[in-house]
This record gives structure tokens, sequence and C-alpha cells, in this order.
């Protein structure tokens, strides 16, 4: 609790300070001792309302004015939990105060902070294992984790990194984009602001603004060139060049592809090399290349399936998926597309979800099964819907009404 100049009432600058690390440890800090020391003795340090109305004379008699009824009320508050503590530098302050030492107590106090700070940062580090340890199996347990790590510690760059790419799987566009925002003004390297603005153009390119994506991306590059970081340099490069494949622009697009395979191989990162050779079968399939995508998304799949990279996984199989039902080839296409759904259900990577559902149902209205076509495809426009791919969505709403569906109090379809 921060308490002003105004709601004290005029109280002293020496008083103040008192009342303000008083209020902060109040609660926190008893707490802290606890799991500090668990097994300490109970010491019976009585906080009888007299008590505390005795003491609270000692920074009463230090101010030239009387505090106002809610400074008061803190200052009352905060006592009768500092004359309750019992154990650490909190219970010397306490002793104290108890003896009228207010100065005394002011002294001990910071003693206190530090300890709470140290217990503190180890509580921010914890939750970041947690948010690890999730981060593959447990989505929405690892967005937890990683959020309370940021508020134990806002100081913590990556936990708003993990905490923002973790929004960006659940399609929570705009979350995402205050946690890489929060990570950029944190950080405090090179390696931390290059990564910040490249989350950052992720976020623009996921709500199509492809410009200002290609300027983060761009910014990212050139910090990561000046600290010679080839893994970052690498990422930009791939973003960079998924922005001109969007474009059209397509042997612009293959020549940062590539420089960014190579630079992603020689830094030793698999993640980025099945990234780029998911990028490239993409690309590969724009220009009409069929066997040289399905070399590139099998090999994406390949390495992703190395790493245990459920989302990356996904992202793969549904891309080889599209191109078995493109060839005809229905049987071979539902195989690999339920696969690629169970995945990203796993993991609640979300626009893989409505890819593998909306492939589904068109699998399903060319076998004639319209009851499935209908629940697949409506399930691919919510979901498209909900994170922000409105456009994506749209075709959806046609394709239910041409395999059947009828207009509904609850929707536009049943």
């Amino acid at each position: 609790m921060e308490v002003s100049l105004s709601v004290v009432g005029g109280l002293g600058a020496a008083t103040l300070g008192l009342v303000a690390i008083i209020a902060n440890l109040g609660g926190l800090t008893q707490t802290i001792g606890g799991l500090v020391d668990p097994a300490a003795s109970q010491r019976a340090l009585s906080a009888t309302d007299a008590k505390v109305e005795e003491v609270l004379t000692l920074p009463k008699q230090k101010s030239p004015s009387s505090p106002s009824a809610d400074a008061e009320a803190v200052l009352r508050d905060s006592i009768e939990r500092l004359l309750a503590a019992q154990d650490g530098a909190r219970g010397q302050a306490a002793s104290k105060l108890e003896g009228g030492d207010l100065d005394g107590a002011r002294m001990a106090l910071p003693t206190a902070a530090r300890e709470g700070e140290k217990v503190i940062a180890g509580l921010s580090e914890t939750w970041l294992e947690i948010g690890a340890l999730a981060y593959l199996c447990d989505t929405f347990g690892a967005i937890n984790a990683y959020k309370r790590a940021s508020q134990l510690n806002p100081e913590n760059a990556q936990a708003f990194s993990m905490l923002g790419s973790l929004y960006m799987r659940v399609g929570r566009i705009d979350d995402a984009q205050q946690a890489f925002e929060q990570m950029m003004n944190v950080a405090d390297t090179d390696f931390t602001m290059a990564r910040a603005l490249g989350n950052l153009g992720v976020a623009a390119m996921a709500r199509g603004e492809l410009d200002q994506a290609e300027q983060y991306f761009g910014d990212s590059l050139e910090v990561n060139t000046r600290a010679g970081e080839l893994g970052g340099q690498g990422q930009d490069l791939n973003d960079l060049g998924e922005i001109y494949r969007v474009k059209g622009q397509f042997a612009k697009t293959e020549d940062y592809m590539r420089r960014a395979l190579k630079l992603a191989t020689e830094a030793g990162h698999p993640e980025g090399m099945a990234n780029v050779q998911l990028r490239l079968g993409k690309l590969a399939a724009d220009r009409g290349r069929i066997a040289e995508a399905t070399a590139s998304y099998t090999r994406s799949r390949e390495i992703s399936e190395a790493l245990g990279d459920s989302e990356g996984m996904s992202a793969a199989m549904n891309s080889l998926a599209e191109i078995e039902f493109n060839r005809g080839r229905i049987d071979a296409a539902s195989k690999i597309v339920e696969r690629s759904l169970a995945l990203a259900q796993e993991v609640s990577t979300r626009e893989s979800e409505a890819f593998a559902h909306g492939l589904i149902g068109e699998i399903a209205e060319k076998r004639g099964d319209m009851n499935a076509a209908i629940e697949h495809c409506r399930e691919a426009r919510t979901i498209y819907t909900d994170i922000g791919m409105t456009d994506t969505a749209s075709p959806f709403v046609d394709m239910l009404a041409r395999v059947g569906a009828t207009p509904s109090p609850e929707g536009p379809e049943n």
C-alpha cells in the first residue's frame, strides 16, 4: 500500500517512511517469515488494542499535525501486524516498538525488507520453473505460472516473454502484445530488446499489420546484428521472409529464408530450423512446387518431433494433410489431420486447432457426412473468430450453408 502525504495529513518525513515500510511489510513479510523459518518457536507477544493505542502515540508525537482518519487507520493496522511479528528482523522491530523505541524499529525494518525481497525473488524463480515444466503440456497452467512470476518480479523479462508467447498460442493477441511491451520496457540487454521487438512483430503480423510487423522485425535484426546474435538474426530474417511471402515477393522471400536457415543451422537452433522449413514449404506450395513443399513440411515435422514440440508438429502436419487433400488422397489427409488436431488440442494452440477442424470439415463433406462437416466447420469458424482472424473465419459461413446448416435462434446455423 502506498501512503501519500495528503492521506497522512502532514506527518513528518521520518514518520512517513515508517508508515510506508510498515504498511508494505505488514501482511507479506509475516507470511514470508513463516516460509523462511516455519519451525520457529512462537513468542507470545500481546497486540491488544490498548498496546496498539500506546504505540500509536509515538509517531503522532513526532508529527506537527494530526493524521487523517484514513492515515490513522493505516497506522493502527500496520502497528498491530508488526507487534504480532515473532521472528527475524520484524520480530526485533516489534520488540523495539513495544518498548517505545520508534527509531530502533525504523532501523530494524529495512533488514526485514531485504529478507523479504530475497524470498520474493526465490518465489518468482520457482514460478518460472513451474511454467517451464508446464510449457509443452499444460498451456493454461504455464500461463498462470509465468503470470505469477511476472507479478512477483516485474523486472523479469523472461517471464513476460514466455507469457506473451503462450498468449499468442491461445490467440489472445492483445494480452500477448501487452506482455511483449512490458518485456521491452524492462529489457536491459541487446538480446532481450531484440527479442521483445521480434515478439511485437509477431503480434503485429497476427493482426495483419504487415508494415508494422516489418518495422519491428527490421529493428530487431539491426539490434541482433550489432550484438552478433546469429540465432536472433536468423529468426528476424525468417520473419521478414514470411512478410514478403504474404506480400507475394517470392524471390525476396526465398533469399531471406535461405539465409535464415543457414544462420539457424550455424547457431545450432533446431526450433529455428523447423520454423524456416515450415515457411519454405509454404513458399514452395505458393509456387506450385508440391514435392518441394512436402519435403520441407516433412523435415519441419521431423525436427519438431525430435524436440517434443507438439505445436510445431501440429503446424507441419496440417500442411502435409492439406497437400494430401488437394491431391485427392482423402484417407491419407484424414489420418494426418486427425493426429494434428489431437496435438493442437494437447497444447491449446488455437490457430492450428481451427485449421485442423476446417480441413476435417472439408474431408467430411467429400465423404458425404454433412453432420460432421457442420460440426467441424462451426468449430473452425468459432475459433478463428475468437482469436481475431475474422477474414479466415468468413469462408466457413458459406461452407456451412453449402453443407446444409440451417438457421438457429442461437446463431446463424445449427
